[in-house]
């Protein structure tokens, strides 16, 4: 239930065509990619047949929130862009896109998680296994290869390239920072909610809610302006922040077959958002219960855990968090500067207020 103070936005949105338009982009991107490469006299095919392959399974079958968000933005920031304004949108959202796609295949294997989206991770496939490590690195460089062949003559290119490394570097930086909270020696020390945010800003918000209004700010020819982009960024960050809290609630609460994956924060030893709330909240007995049992992978001892969770109702607090949180982004997103367009921001955030998946 959306909380009273909020009205419904009437930001622009795109239409039916545009979606499809979006949608149908990602063949010619890909079309072009192979094109660039077919001429290769070093049967360079045995690559680019796996390259196809891979980027068809971990890159187009999601929501596409990050991707929509770069027209969605433009859109809100350029009253009657063109055709060609739109189709360079739709290419910087797939960008976004397949660097999601190579967060993913990283993210999986480290998490050894065993579904994504409602199918095996990629690294499950008996003829992929660890090839996926590389594969990784060929998504991630995909995404700079559309960039070139679509943008390169673009005068916000080289503003793109850079705003990109950067967020992906902050991305890997921030996945660093929660691998390394799996091996700590005393949880209870080092699983913090300043730490748990720290990693959330660079592992999550960074790149899934602030890259892609950036995307739409730079082409609309804001991205320079630092007032402005300061305050977005603030907001988009806090919106992301939301969005992580989310994951790892419905990591343990989630309908799986809504998720589309398995949950694994518990046994992987997550310095997880539900972690953090049950210390708080555990007595001396219920703690002992979350430190014996949590970062173990067996069945019974995940149980255990998830069900102190529920006793500690966890699912409650949860929601009056989600309420709260809502309303302190929209409080902020009411007090931008009239020149941005604040109802983008709502219709953003409602875009994920109480999503199941």
């Amino acid at each position: 239930m959306i909380p009273d103070i909020m009205v419904e936005p009437t930001a622009v949105t795109l239409t039916n065509d545009e979606i499809q338009e979006f949608e149908s982009m990602y063949s010619e991107i890909l079309e072009a990619v192979i094109k660039d490469y077919e001429n290769s006299k070093d049967q360079l095919y045995l690559a680019t047949d796996w390259m196809v392959k891979a980027i068809n399974y971990n890159v187009p079958k999601g929501k596409k929130l990050r991707g929509l968000m770069v027209p969605i933005t433009y859109r809100n920031f350029v009253k009657n862009p063109t055709k060609e304004e739109m189709r360079m949108a739709y290419v910087l959202g797939w960008c976004i896109e397949i660097l999601q796609g190579a967060c993913l295949v990283a993210d999986d294997i480290m998490d050894k998680s065993e579904t994504r989206r409602g199918q095996p991770c990629w690294y499950k496939l008996e003829d992929v296994g660890l090839m996926a490590v590389n594969d990784t690195f060929m998504l991630e460089n995909l995404a700079y290869k559309v960039l070139k062949l679509y943008v390169s003559k673009e005068p916000y290119y080289m503003e793109v390239l850079e705003i990109t490394h950067e967020i992906t570097l902050k991305t890997i930086l921030g996945q660093c920072m929660d691998c390394h909270m799996e091996n700590s020696d005393d949880i209870l020390e080092s699983f913090t909610m300043d730490r748990y945010s720290s990693i959330v800003k660079y592992k999550t918000s960074y790149y899934t809610m602030y890259l892609p209004v950036l995307f739409g700010m730079i082409m609309a020819g804001r991205g320079r302006d630092q007032k402005s982009i300061q305050k977005v960024e603030e907001i988009m960050l806090d919106i992301g922040h939301y969005f992580q809290v989310q994951d790892d609630f419905l990591d343990c609460f989630g309908n799986e077959d809504v998720t589309g994956k398995i949950g694994t924060d518990i046994q992987d030893s997550k310095c997880s958002w539900l972690f953090i709330q049950a210390v708080q909240k555990c007595n001396d007995k219920e703690l002992e219960c979350l430190l014996n049992n949590y970062g173990c992978n067996e069945r019974g001892k995940i149980e255990r855990v998830k069900r102190l969770y529920k006793d500690l109702e966890l699912e409650n607090v949860f929601r009056e968090y989600e309420n709260n949180v809502y309303l302190e982004i929209v409080d902020k997103i009411q007090k931008l500067p009239v020149e941005l367009p604040g109802k983008l921001f709502e219709m953003l955030l409602l875009k994920i207020f109480q999503r199941q998946n």
